[in-house]
């Protein structure tokens, strides 16, 4: 068994062995002799990919590069890199336009120090700086499992060399900026950033989009919708069939039912305008100008309803993306008029468009009377006969959209006959027909018994009565019968109607019996053959018997004789 003394001294050994032939291969012994310590850091340093390459496999002495004169080992500038690679130095990475402000040492990628051999980057290792932005410069999102020398060369005059974009994405559309010799050129016109995310491609369209005869408004994007170019265009799309779109047509705007697939139009399935959004809506302005698009095709269809906030005239009404359920062409006039609860509310649940013309709802040149006659056409007429009724405002109060029944009494204009009226007689509208007046109830409608049994000429009711307060007029009787007015008996203070009943039951056409007054007789009154008055007395009106000898005769024929020469015999034969 061999013991740890032995192992420790054979240990001892083989160390030394191994330093004298570092320092033979660095050239110490003739400098510094056998006796140079050699830090422990080198045996940490040597596996690094500097030290490896330049010590192990180029079989670089130590002191081509470091100042073994000096205390210890020093750090080499890029002076001594330029010993060897005088080219690679005057192209250094680091220096091309959009780099940080500092330059990049050779050290940078090439690692000689500083940190354990499986943590050391390659030299190839780009992203160990490059997955974070450096400067102007994007961070590499992109290509980063490629082999960054297939498109880089650090050291060589042009620091990057893309290669044929086609290499890897071959099929591609690659026509947007027309057709040129490298793909790469086109590609490079969107994908500035070739490194970046396809999505900040976007970000170079303003530099051909932003002005001159290509230029795109800004109001093209907007947050929460078409948030960039590429909602819209797909630059790499293909064409019918597969195949790729060239030409101005490589960028052509995918439908937009793509996002608005549920979004209803307006007779969007019959009027074929509508249902292309482009009709209404700019491509690159959509939300601006919809409120002249209407009138581009519509140019007739004037309005003079009042314009929305919006300013969008038609929209006011016309809902171009109405809400699910609407049938109607057009939003119900209660969605903006609040005093209605529904289109029925106004004028006796009669709907707007009754009166107001969908396009030209303003009626303030239209008299009640002329609008009232679209409906009302047999009630303005019968009103127009009577210059009192003509105006339909001047008996119905709250026209045109909350009318009353009546809002004026007759009264207000007819005083009189309204003071008169007897409480029996109700109201005017129990005989009148409001509008135009008629009496379209005659007394006999509530008097029927009275009226049937009036004589002939009695039967006219206003003739003898003032029809409102059912009095008898003055003079009633005499401005027909005006003879008998004159006679004996016309002119008793009892009247007419002291001996005649005018109508009912009761009503005495022929005179009465003359003992209902004349009770007492005297004279030769009281005689049996003067029992009937009308014997003598031929009128009821005109009860003076004529005072002639001829008048006695008739009835006493025997006695002609008898005193001839009397002219008359109630000058000694007394009635009274």
């Amino acid at each position: 068994m061999v013991s740890r003394f032995h192992l420790t001294a054979w240990r001892g050994r083989i160390v030394a062995v191994l330093v004298a032939c570092l320092l033979a291969a660095c050239g110490l012994e003739s400098d510094r002799g056998p006796g140079l310590t050699v830090g422990a850091s080198w045996q940490q340093a040597r596996g690094l990919p500097g030290h490896r390459v330049h010590v192990i496999e180029e079989a670089v002495p130590c002191r081509a590069c470091h100042d073994l004169a000096a205390e210890g080992i020093d750090e080499p500038t890029a002076e001594v890199c330029r010993t060897c690679h005088a080219e690679q130095v005057a192209q250094a990475h680091g220096r091309r336009e959009g780099a940080p402000a500092e330059a990049t040492a050779c050290t940078t990628c090439h690692v000689f120090a500083g940190m354990s051999a499986p943590e050391a980057p390659e030299t190839w290792d780009c992203l160990r700086c490059h997955s974070e932005a450096q400067g102007q410069i994007a961070a590499v999102t992109v290509h980063a499992r490629s082999t960054c020398a297939t498109c880089h060369a650090p050291h060589g005059a042009e620091v990057a060399r893309p290669q044929e974009c086609t290499s890897c994405h071959d099929g591609l559309p690659h026509t947007h900026q027309g057709t040129k010799a490298n793909t790469s050129e086109v590609c490079s016109g969107c994908h500035q950033q070739l490194h970046a995310a396809a999505r900040f491609a976007g970000d170079s369209c303003t530099t051909c989009h932003g002005e001159g005869e290509h230029a795109v408004p800004a109001t093209a994007t907007f947050e929460g919708g078409h948030d960039d170019c590429t909602t819209c265009h797909r630059p790499h799309e293909r064409g019918a069939k597969g195949a790729p779109l060239d030409g101005v047509n490589a960028m052509t705007a995918v439908a937009c039912s793509t996002c608005h697939a549920s979004m209803p139009v307006l007779g969007g399935g019959t009027v074929a305008a509508h249902a292309d959004c482009k009709s209404c809506h700019a491509p690159h302005a959509p939300k601006s100008g919809v409120a002249r698009a209407c009138v581009s095709c519509h140019e007739g269809a004037s309005t003079d309803h009042p314009q929305a906030a919006t300013g969008a005239v038609c929209a006011t009404c016309h809902t171009p993306h109405p809400p699910s359920g609407q049938k109607s062409v057009a939003r119900d006039c209660s969605h903006c008029h609040h005093d209605a609860a529904t289109d029925l509310s106004f004028h006796g649940s009669t709907a707007c468009e009754s009166c107001h013309a969908p396009h030209q709802f303003k009626l303030a040149e239209a008299t009640p009377k002329t609008l009232c006659n679209r409906c009302h056409s047999s009630t303005v007429a019968a009103a127009s006969v009577r210059k009192g009724h003509a105006s339909c405002d001047g008996c119905h109060s709250g026209l045109p959209h909350r009318p009353a029944t009546l809002g004026a009494s007759c009264s207000s204009c007819h005083a009189g006959p309204t003071r008169a009226l007897r409480k029996e007689h109700g109201t005017c509208g129990g005989c009148h027909e409001p509008h135009g007046g008629a009496v379209v109830k005659n007394c006999d409608g509530c008097h029927a018994t009275v009226a049937k049994s009036a004589p002939a000429g009695h039967r006219a009711c206003a003739s003898c009565h003032e029809p409102h307060a059912g009095a008898l007029r003055q003079k009633a009787c005499t401005s027909c019968h005006s003879t008998i007015a004159s006679s004996t008996h016309g002119g008793l203070s009892k009247g007419c109607d002291g001996c005649h009943a005018p109508h009912g039951p009761q009503a005495l056409v022929s005179a009465p019996a003359c003992t209902s007054c004349h009770q007492q007789r005297s004279g030769l009154h009281r005689t049996a053959a003067h029992g009937t008055c009308t014997d003598c007395h031929a009128s009821m009106h005109r009860a003076a018997v004529p005072a002639t000898r001829a008048s006695c005769v008739g009835c006493h024929a025997q006695m002609k004789d008898h005193n001839p020469d009397s002219p008359r015999c109630t000058g000694c034969h007394l009635f009274r």
